[in-house]
Parts: structure tokens; sequence; C-alpha cells
């Protein structure tokens, strides 16, 4: 996915985020956070980079990140970082 500098940086618990119009959501974490729900929508794609852990967990077993017609990117960064999928993408 191209980075065109329009991400949102963050430093937050967790994400609840869905765009119901065309275009990325781009989501850059200071450390780690737990993704409830995040939704594209239209066309376009997820990036999600952190610099810690990232957990998929919305707490309900179904699809926790998607997208219509774009890629999914989950980017776990920095010592002991990883990637949980405690619900599904």
């Amino acid at each position: 996915m191209a980075d065109r500098g329009d991400d949102l940086d963050t430093a937050v618990n967790s994400l609840n985020i869905e765009n119901n119009g065309s275009g990325n959501i781009q989501i850059e974490e200071a450390d780690d956070v737990t993704v409830l729900y995040a939704a594209q929508l239209l066309a376009g794609n997820i990036s999600i980079v952190a610099g810690g852990t990232i957990t998929v967990d919305g707490g309900s077993g179904l699809a926790q990140v998607l997208t219509t017609t774009g890629a999914i990117a989950l980017d776990a960064n920095g010592a002991a970082s990883d990637i949980d999928l405690v619900d599904g993408i």
C-alpha cells in the first residue's frame, strides 16, 4: 500500500473506526493497541502500524477488520511486539 503521508497518528488504547467513503484508513499508533472494529466499506485499504502489539478483539468472534475491495495491513513494530488475532479479519 502506498503511503501518501496522510495517516492518523494516535496514542490510544483501542480503535473503533469505520470509513463509509472511498479512501484509505491509515493509522499509526505509538504503542500497543486493541482494534475493536475497523471497516473500509467502499474502495480503499486499511493500514494499522503500531509501536507495540496489535490485538484484534471486538468480543464477538466475527470479523473485526474488514474491507470490501482493498488490502489489510497490520504491522506491529518494537521489541517483543506481536499481532494477536482473537477475532477474525
